[in-house]
């Protein structure tokens, strides 16, 4: 930056602006550069080279030379004096009144004096960060990942610039660090993170990071788009939330945590029927069947807990067992639907029971499971003792073709 810096002020001088000169030598010298000791040394220079009159604002410059006259005073020192040579009435303007030699020497000695408690400061700051700066061997942006060192120097950079809690130099060196850092997205969740913590609103300022985040660099990395929807739902905006989550399922379709918070966004603004439809396309285009099986749980769930349809929810489970029949969460989530029933029809409970008891290639120690509960629920609700009895000698017979696969297994295994 120190080349546009010296650009600016070469610019300003040919213009013969200097006032505007002295307000960019104002921010140069307390900001760290590495030309930071030549910028003071040019300062001095073009405050020798210019009378103060031109390099200070009227306000400034009358401030300070009534501070130069009142030392001279004391010290019995000549001042200048107006002139009497102007015609009555004309009389020059208190700054147009050229200072004497020692008022300028003064004055010059007091603008230079002023800053270099500035420049003090710089040189402090610029030390304390000088091994942070070396440690930056890529500040521009480049596909190819960075060193490991190279990432451990920013994040230690970050932390030593936090702990200074000075919030513009923070901002701009993760605008800097997000430059050589942009594909990595853990330093623009920091960033997002370090915005969340101040005190006033940043709201624009954080969506503006995450939008080059998850626009620019990260258009693949759900992680980032999640957070993103997040921040906009909590902003009021389920709109956009709803936006930002359907373009990361486009991109990267078919995961689990993007389809449910997709689902979960409209339930929780009242939309229930579009949540119903996005369950509904998940479980038919899903190429995957655990991941069908695992939706379908959760939409049956849903309908019977949201929108008090039971019969429809045991049509989804059913559905899905038609296509995974030895699964037995299916068979768990029909059964726990059968009891939501005020009154429970057992035959119906039991009716999903002996669907997966009747299993051909059912696992057997699940058969033995679900055989067990089909004794408690009969015990528990049932007003027929015979088929209690009925349902502890299917249990007996469950446990004994286990234990014979059982003892199979452990045969053939020696052999």
């Amino acid at each position: 930056s120190d080349r546009l810096w010296e650009s600016y002020i070469k610019w300003e001088q040919e213009g013969k602006r200097l006032t505007h000169v002295t307000a960019l030598y104002d921010r140069l010298l307390s900001t760290p550069t590495f030309g930071y000791m030549t910028h003071f040394q040019t300062f001095q220079e073009f405050v020798t080279a210019n009378s103060p009159q031109r390099i200070l604002s009227v306000d400034d410059f009358l401030a300070l030379r009534s501070e130069v006259k009142a030392i001279l005073k004391a010290d019995d020192v000549p001042t200048a004096a107006p002139t009497d040579d102007a015609p009555p009435g004309e009389e020059p303007e208190a700054h147009e009144i050229p200072p004497t030699d020692e008022e300028t020497r003064i004055i010059r000695e007091k603008i230079i004096s002023s800053r270099r408690k500035v420049h003090k400061a710089n040189v402090n700051a610029v030390a304390a960060r000088w091994t942070y700066e070396e440690g930056i061997k890529r500040p521009y942006f480049h596909v190819k990942p960075l060193e490991r060192c190279q990432l451990k120097n920013w994040k230690e950079y970050l932390d030593f610039e936090i702990e200074q809690k000075d919030q513009e130099r923070i901002i701009i060196l993760f605008e800097r660090c997000l430059i050589a850092c942009a594909l990595y997205d853990e330093f623009w969740l920091r960033f997002v993170r370090y915005l969340e913590s101040l005190s006033e609103n940043n709201a624009e300022k954080i969506r503006d990071v995450y939008s080059r985040a998850c626009t620019v660099h990260h258009p693949k990395k759900p992680n980032l788009h999640l957070q993103w929807a997040t921040f906009e739902e909590g902003k009021g905006n389920f709109d956009k939330a709803a936006e930002i989550l359907e373009n990361i399922d486009n991109v990267m379709p078919n995961m689990l945590q993007v389809a449910y918070r997709r689902i979960n966004l409209e339930r929780r603004r009242g939309d229930l029927d579009k949540a119903c439809v996005l369950y509904e396309n998940y479980i038919t285009n899903s190429k995957n069947r655990t991941i069908a099986n695992n939706i379908a749980v959760k939409y049956a769930r849903f309908l019977c807990k949201f929108k008090n349809d039971i019969d429809k929810a045991i049509k989804v489970l059913l559905k899905a067992t038609d296509k995974d029949k030895d699964n037995p969460r299916l068979y768990l989530q029909l059964i726990d639907l059968g009891l939501q029933r005020n009154p429970v029809d057992t035959e119906e409970v039991v009716g999903y029971m002996d669907m997966f008891i009747e299993r051909e290639h059912a696992d057997l120690e699940q058969r033995v499971l679900f055989a067990q509960r089909k004794v408690e629920f009969l015990e528990d609700f049932s007003t027929d003792i015979k088929q209690v009895l009925k349902a502890h000698e299917q249990f007996q017979k469950c446990i004994k073709q286990a234990k014979e696969r059982k003892k199979s297994k452990s045969e053939e295994s020696k052999v």
